[in-house]
């Protein structure tokens, strides 16, 4: 009988292992993070044609680009977690391959103000149209919840740049959490009137509260500290759907609300 324990113990010491092995696999499992974004936005880049705005770089189909008049250019993904980024997806252009990414930077931030590279691409060519390259990530990075491509093209003359499509690979970071700063603890609303945003259970501390319209344009900045409770002046923006960021040390909130 004692035997028979000590079997049993084994076994139920092999499983509990096998489960926290599998839950750690599950935890770490590398996903599509531009398939969980918050916000995409440039500021130097909003000059796209008709059709061929920054939207299309995020919308898994390679048959539409993104092109801007007025490179180099930064596009910026906002994130709605902590992601460990450990590769990327470029697709070139359908034409003209003058136009191709050819050196970028890619950077990471919690905050939006503090940028830290991640690593640094020269020289890159593209040998065909519509072509999809992937990038490791060379170094182990931080987990960030946002993410900065600086791009340019190689012509030193050249002012079109282009690219059919742009995703990032990584796992979830879970060493720091963002899920306790929830919902159920943060309040955000639109006054009766439309003129306020109302903001309520904030966290202690410096909270930085920026405000996106739904083409990525940054509409709205303000930084509170030690304010639990904050109204903020929106009557100047027009009626619409706005992606609220709320960046509060390491933990981060969006939502949309509709004015």
């Amino acid at each position: 009988m004692k035997k028979l324990n000590t079997i049993n113990l084994r076994v139920i010491i092999i499983t509990v292992f096998a489960l926290v092995c599998y839950a750690t696999k599950i935890n770490s499992q590398v996903i599509d993070i531009t398939d969980q974004v918050g916000n995409v936005y440039t500021e130097t880049g909003n000059d796209s044609p008709d059709n061929e705005g920054l939207e299309k770089l995020f919308d898994n189909d390679n048959s539409t680009k993104y092109l801007t008049f007025n490179q180099p250019v930064e596009v910026t993904i906002v994130a709605t977690k902590k992601y460990v980024v450990s590769s990327y997806e470029i697709v070139s252009g359908n034409d003209e391959p003058d136009r191709d990414p050819y050196n970028w930077t890619l950077y990471g931030s919690n905050d939006g103000t503090n940028w830290e590279v991640i690593e640094v691409r020269t020289g890159e060519i593209w040998t065909d149209r519509i072509q999809s390259r992937s990038f490791d990530i060379t170094t182990i990075p931080n987990g960030y919840s946002m993410f900065k491509f600086a791009m340019e093209v190689q012509k030193v003359d050249g002012t079109i740049l282009q690219f059919q499509e742009l995703n990032l690979y990584g796992t979830e970071d879970t060493s720091t959490s963002i899920d306790n700063f929830t919902t159920s603890d943060l309040s955000m609303y639109v006054s009766d009137s439309g003129n306020s945003l109302i903001l309520t259970n904030l966290s202690e501390g410096e909270s930085k509260i920026t405000v996106f319209n739904i083409d990525g344009s940054l509409m709205l900045e303000q930084v509170i500290s030690n304010s639990a409770n904050v109204k903020l002046d929106i009557a100047g923006l027009s009626s619409g759907i706005y992606l609220i960021r709320v960046a509060n040390g390491q933990v981060i909130q969006t939502q949309k609300i509709i004015k």
